[in-house]
């Protein structure tokens, strides 16, 4: 089975600014469709800075699922409304009022 070799548009030296923003240049932005204010997941391969276009959904979804995964940002389980109550007031420093 033959694997297809990805075609180089354009190789290009780009600089990054002051501010660590970096252009991606004009034949490529155009060659890809790339549009202003595309979400862009960041991560480094064997050595390589790669940005990967993504939809802001599905970057929020995958990061959630990805949290998930990890137990963080999971509400905890309460046995009634009285337990949720006194969660919350714990959670803002309040004390609960006494019956």
């Amino acid at each position: 089975m033959k694997t297809k070799t990805p075609t180089l548009i354009s190789h290009r030296l780009v600089r990054e600014t002051r501010n660590r923003q970096i252009t991606i240049p004009k034949p490529i932005h155009d060659a890809l469709g790339l549009q202003r204010g595309t979400i862009y997941e960041v991560e480094t391969i064997a050595g390589k800075v790669v940005f990967t276009p993504r939809s802001l959904a599905n970057w929020e979804g995958m990061e959630a699922a990805r949290k998930a995964s990890l137990g963080i940002g999971l509400s905890p389980a309460f046995t009634d409304a009285d337990d949720l109550i006194a969660h919350l007031h714990k959670s803002i420093g309040k004390r609960p009022k006494k019956q």
